[in-house]
């Protein structure tokens, strides 16, 4: 029966026949090719739909100019950019081609090219037709009934990618025509085709079936190879980018990055190294990108339709950045116990190298160093987002406070003359004091009469200004307070979960129901130790 295997998974050195046949070659390329399908349907039901917001008014044909990039920024504008812009900047090319200088206090705005724009497509198209042909040769070559399944699997995969290249190489050569949301499918799909070919790479160079199979395989993932490294050493989206220099201001590099700088972070090299060789002067420092901008992000943020609850309003607006941020925080916690396991199989096998091949050893090396690494970048990522939401929920609550402390000012001295204080209705009589009221104020009458002698005595502030002040003077510490919480949450409600439940699992395979009853006095001894 498809999908169900009798056995374990992995047997002695290599994962067994059945799961690379029915997951590796058909299951999982099958369902990322779904799950593409899936959202290029959203996306272009969602671009036929009218846009609300450009109803009632064209656009000026000088409006790129002033440099107002600022429109709707949610936390997905790092992968995705607007159609209509980028239909504009590609009937605007030759913009890329002039030479400009920023002038001193003059914003001047560039449209940069990428490279290899037009031909990178068709080295894709090249490559994926090629693997295709490979996929076909495979299934009539000819195998079993089993084999069979996933040879057609491979090619429906491939002929959907052909369809996506093409698409893109059509779409790169006209002017007309702009649609970014392909190239991040097709780099998605190169990178669930990778992960399953050098899995089933391997499995063909230790256990090769036959010199034909293996040299198809190779070639398979050679060039499965070549287009995932283009897919993360090109430019995101393969589009054009509007840079806006402010004065002496370089623009941020971010918005030019490749998805391997991202991960990197080598797209800040530049301004690092500067710093390390001299002492850095305002013209050193980057710009912020347009979407980060206090501005920017206020103005996106009074988009979002309001709460009850400021709690709730934020979590609405920053909702994809915390969960892209979960998403990273759970591979590490994930990926935080995969070390030790990989050692404690190494240390095995050193103790006794006849219990396993010393390929599958090697196998174990290699994981023991992917496995590092994918930490560090899965770690990296979710502290970097969540910085990014630190910075953006701190200039939302310092703009926010500051914009109703104004309110609140200008409405309650809306009748008031500045340096007098409004006169008392003459309405309005001076209670009677009582028995205890005489009482209390006996010893205090002295005082009170002496400070009517004294000259140029203190005047009480006006209580509504020292209220306001005090927001204000307030107001950066308890937005820096909230904000240095939001960046570092995800380890509490993402990570440290994930963590707790794979520490209980792993102790539980290890020392049976032994491991409950510790993990149980744990929990007990927990607010002694606290």
């Amino acid at each position: 029966m498809f999908a169900h295997c009798s056995g374990p998974t992995w047997r002695s050195d290599d994962f067994s026949h059945c799961f690379r046949r029915d997951y590796l070659e058909t299951l999982f390329p099958l369902i990322a090719c779904g799950i593409s399908l899936l959202y290029l349907t959203y996306l272009v039901a969602r671009s036929l739909q009218p846009s609300r917001s450009k109803e009632g008014y064209s656009l000026l044909k000088d409006s790129r100019l002033n440099g107002d990039t600022n429109g709707h920024l949610r936390e997905d504008d790092e992968e995705t950019e607007s159609d209509d812009e980028e239909d504009y900047f590609a009937r605007n090319e030759e913009l890329a081609l002039r030479s400009t200088k920023s002038l001193g206090g003059v914003s001047v705005t560039t449209i940069d090219k990428p490279k290899g724009q037009v031909w990178m497509p068709i080295i894709e198209e090249f490559c994926v037709v090629a693997v295709l042909a490979l996929e076909v040769v495979s299934l009539v070559d000819g195998w079993d009934h089993k084999g069979r399944i996933a040879s057609i699997a491979q090619v429906a995969t491939w002929t959907y990618l052909v369809v996506l290249t093409s698409m893109r190489v059509l779409i790169s050569t006209s002017s007309k025509y702009s649609f970014t949301g392909l190239w991040y499918q097709t780099a998605f799909l190169y990178g669930i085709q990778w992960l399953c070919n050098v899995l089933v790479f391997r499995s063909a160079m230790v256990h090769p079936r036959s010199q034909k199979s293996e040299a198809l395989v190779s070639a398979v993932f050679a060039l499965n190879t070549l287009l995932a490294l283009i897919a993360l050493t090109s430019r995101r989206g393969n589009r054009l980018v509007q840079l806006d220099y402010e004065g002496e201001l370089e623009p941020s590099r971010e918005p030019l990055a490749s998805y391997l700088s991202i991960m990197t972070f080598s797209w800040v090299d530049a301004v690092v190294w500067k710093g390390y060789v001299k002492a850095y002067e305002m013209k050193d420092v980057w710009n912020l990108a347009a979407k980060d901008k206090a501005s920017a992000v206020l103005s996106d943020y009074r988009q979002v339709k309001k709460t009850s609850a400021l709690a709730f309003h934020l979590l609405k607006y920053f909702k994809r950045g915390l969960i892209i941020q979960g998403s990273w925080a759970v591979m590490s916690g994930l990926i935080t116990f995969v070390p030790t396991l990989l050692l404690k199989a190494i240390l095995e096998y050193v103790e006794d190298p006849t219990s396993v091949p010393r390929n599958a050893a090697w196998f174990y090396v290699i994981l023991l160093f992917v496995s590092g690494v994918a930490f560090a970048l899965s770690a990296g990522q979710a502290l970097w987002i969540g910085r990014k939401i630190c910075i953006r929920l701190r200039a939302i609550i310092i703009g926010e406070i500051y914009a109703k402390a104004l309110r609140r000012r200008t409405a309650a001295s809306a009748d008031k003359v500045l340096g007098q204080q409004q006169a008392a209705k003459p309405t309005e009589e001076k209670a009677k004091p009582g028995l205890m009221d005489k009482i209390r104020s006996f010893g205090r009458k002295k005082k009170q009469d002496d400070s009517k002698n004294v000259p140029n005595a203190a005047i009480e502030p006006d209580e509504g200004q020292v209220s306001s002040g005090a927001i204000i003077n307030l107001m950066a510490v308890d937005s820096f307070k909230v904000a240095e919480i939001s960046a570092y949450l995800h380890f509490l409600w993402a990570e440290t979960p994930v963590q707790f439940v794979l520490c209980i699992v792993l102790l539980y395979r290890i020392l049976g129901y032994s491991s409950i009853v510790g993990i149980g006095m744990m929990a007990l001894l927990l607010p002694v130790n606290m």
